[in-house]
């Protein structure tokens, strides 16, 4: 049996562990604002689901559960926006091959490749940056800290959505009406706001992480 003092160094160095690792993914939250950025991103989360699962014994059964699904769901769609971004990148070489390879790309060759990985990118958006993240704190917050949760992860991914529709180039399955509001928000504020656009959705994602990781690194969370 566990003395007091082994049991309470372990739970000291736990909650340490698991703060980094929220950590981790706040520095991996503020790099995605940049398509060349998300591998660095998608790696620092995998350091950091690696540093969860090490933790995992110092999770309550709940909070255990919780942590397991977000992390299989993350795989889950990773694995298929990445297969879905390899296979678009062999027919998108494939066409420049048979059409004659430029040093110089024609826009439309980059607007019909977007267009191609857009229900990708729309998954991994309300999917890996929206319920993952939801279910990996949904046990880790108290009721107030939740709803605040809640509602700043709804904002942020609201954004990343939004800055995906207003990118697409083609027609979308939405009624015509909403169609014209879209090109009016895209020429009026998206084209010269696009990047203050995707900064804040990861600021907001970023600062939520931080936010758990200073609960965590507190004592507010883990008790045993």
């Amino acid at each position: 049996m566990e003395s007091p003092e082994v049991k309470d160094t372990g739970i000291h160095g736990a909650r340490k562990g698991i703060s980094a690792a929220f950590l981790i993914l706040a520095l991996g939250a503020f790099l995605d604002f940049n398509t060349y950025l998300s591998v660095l991103s998608i790696l620092l989360s995998i350091i950091a689901i690696i540093l969860l699962l090490s933790y995992r014994k110092y999770f309550s059964t709940r909070q255990r559960r919780a942590v397991y699904g977000s992390i299989a769901l993350y795989a889950l769609i990773s694995f298929i926006v990445i297969g879905g971004l390899v296979a678009v990148t062999f027919t998108f070489i494939q066409d420049l091959l048979t059409e004659g390879f430029s040093v110089i790309i024609p826009p439309q060759y980059v607007n019909s490749v977007f267009n191609s990985i857009f229900p990708l990118l729309i998954l991994n958006a309300a999917a890996s940056d929206g319920l993952c993240y939801y279910l990996l704190v949904m046990r880790l917050l108290h009721r107030v800290d939740h709803a605040i949760y809640i509602g700043a992860l709804s904002v942020s991914v609201g954004l990343r959505l939004l800055v995906l529709v207003l990118t697409h180039q083609g027609s979308l399955p939405i009624p015509q009406q909403v169609s014209g509001y879209l090109s009016i928000l895209r020429a009026d504020f998206y084209n010269p706001y696009q990047a203050v656009l995707s900064l804040s959705a990861s600021l907001i994602l970023g600062l939520l992480l931080l936010y758990v990781a200073a609960q965590i690194s507190r004592g507010k969370v883990l008790y045993k």
